[in-house]
C-alpha cells in the first residue's frame, strides 16, 4: 500500500507493522511477521496513518483550489477528527508517547479553541504530528533473521523437535550458553556465538574430568582450573588406564571414549577457545555454523555417556 506521506514517513512504512505493543509478551522468542502484525495491531496502525495521509492530501489540494486560509467543510472536519482519534488509539497502544501528547495537547486545541480550522492549518498540524511520530518510530528497531537460521531457533524452541533436549537434560548449566550461542549465530554475531559455545563445552569438559576423577595439584577445584590443567590430568588418567587396567573390550571401549573425547576438547581449545577467550581472532558465519553443528553432535554424544556431575548415565537406544 502506498501512503502519500512526507518522504521520511514513506521510507518508514515498511516497518510500521513491526512496532512493539504493551500487551505483547516480551520474552525472548522467535516471532514471525504475521504474529507481530496481529499482536501489535500493525494493520490498524497502518490504516490510521493512511487515513491521516489522505486527509493531508485533501487539505493540500483544497488549499490550492480554494485558498490556504479557507475554512474546511464540516464533513471533512468530522472525518479528520475520527482519523486523529484512531491514530491516537494506535499510538497509545504502541507507546508513541510524544504523538499522544501532541494529539491531546496542541492538536486538541486546534480543533476546539481557535474556530474552524483552515486547509493550511490542517496540513501544518498533520506535519507536526508526523514530526512527533518519526523519532519514536525510529527507536523501535528489529533484527531480521534469515529463514534457515530461523528454522534452527524454531526447532530449539520446540520441545519435541529440539535436538539439544538431551544435552540440556544432562547438562542443565550449559543450556543458557547454548541458547545464547544459537541466538548470536542467528543475529550474525558469529564470534559471540563461538564464545558461548566454548563456555558450554567447558561445562562438558569439567563433567568428564569429574567422571575420570582427575586430581589437580594442591587440591585445586575443577571449577577454577584452566583447560590445559584439566586436559593434562585427563591424559594422566588415560595413561594409568593403559598401563594398569586389564586388557579387554572394557579397557578398549573406555580408552576409545576418553581419548576420542579428549581429542575433541583439544581441537576446541587450540582452534577456538584460546583465540576467542583472549580476543585473538574473529570468526565468520561459515565457521560459526560449522562449530554449532559440531557442538550439537559432540555434546549429544557426551550426554549419552555422562551427566554434568560426571555420573555415568544409561545409554538410550
Amino acid at each position: 500500500m502506498r501512503l502519500d506521506l512526507p518522504l521520511e514517513i514513506a521510507q518508514q512504512n515498511m516497518e510500521v507493522s513491526k512496532l512493539p505493543g504493551v500487551r505483547y509478551d516480551a520474552t525472548l522468542k522467535l516471532r514471525n511477521l504475521l504474529d507481530i502484525m496481529q499482536n501489535f495491531d500493525g494493520w490498524q496502525f497502518a490504516e490510521a496513518v493512511h487515513a491521516l495521509s489522505q486527509s493531508r492530501w485533501i487539505a493540500m489540494k483544497r488549499a490550492a483550489t480554494e485558498g490556504k486560509d479557507s475554512d474546511v467543510n464540516p464533513e471533512f472536519l468530522m472525518a479528520l477528527k475520527m482519523a486523529v482519534n484512531k491514530c491516537r488509539e494506535q499510538c497509545k497502544h504502541i507507546e508513541l508517547d510524544a504523538a499522544v501528547d501532541r494529539i491531546d495537547g496542541p492538536m486538541n486545541l486546534f480543533f476546539t479553541a481557535y474556530g474552524t480550522p483552515t486547509w493550511e492549518g490542517v496540513q501544518t498540524e498533520i506535519d507536526v504530528l508526523w514530526a512527533a511520530m518519526i523519532p519514536e518510530l525510529k527507536r523501535r528497531r528489529f533484527a531480521y533473521i534469515a529463514h534457515q537460521k530461523a528454522k534452527i531457533i524454531a526447532k530449539m524452541e520446540n520441545g519435541k523437535e529440539n535436538p539439544w533436549k538431551n544435552v540440556w537434560r544432562r547438562f542443565p548449566s550449559a543450556k543458557q550458553e547454548i541458547k545464547e550461542g544459537i541466538y548470536s549465530y542467528a543475529l550474525e554475531l558469529n564470534t559471540a556465538s563461538i564464545f558461548h559455545l566454548m563456555r558450554a563445552a567447558e561445562i562438558g569438559l569439567r563433567a568428564l574430568a569429574r567422571r575420570m576423577k582427575v586430581k589437580l595439584p594442591k587440591g585445586k577445584r575443577l571449577e577454577w582450573a584452566q583447560w590445559q590443567e584439566m586436559l593434562r590430568g585427563m591424559n594422566t588418567v588415560c595413561d594409568d588406564i593403559f598401563t594398569k587396567m586389564k586388557a579387554g573390550s572394557a579397557k578398549d571401549e573406555l580408552l576409545e571414549f576418553y581419548r576420542g573425547t579428549l581429542g575433541q576438547f583439544y581441537g576446541f581449545k587450540d582452534e577456538f577457545r584460546n583465540h576467542v577467550m583472549h580476543s585473538r581472532k574473529s570468526y565468520d558465519e561459515i565457521k560459526a555454523g560449522s562449530v554449532l553443528g559440531h557442538m550439537l553432535d559432540f555434546m549429544n554424544k557426551l550426554a549419552d555417556r555422562i551427566d554434568e556431575k560426571g555420573r555415568k548415565v544409561k545409554r538410550e537406544n
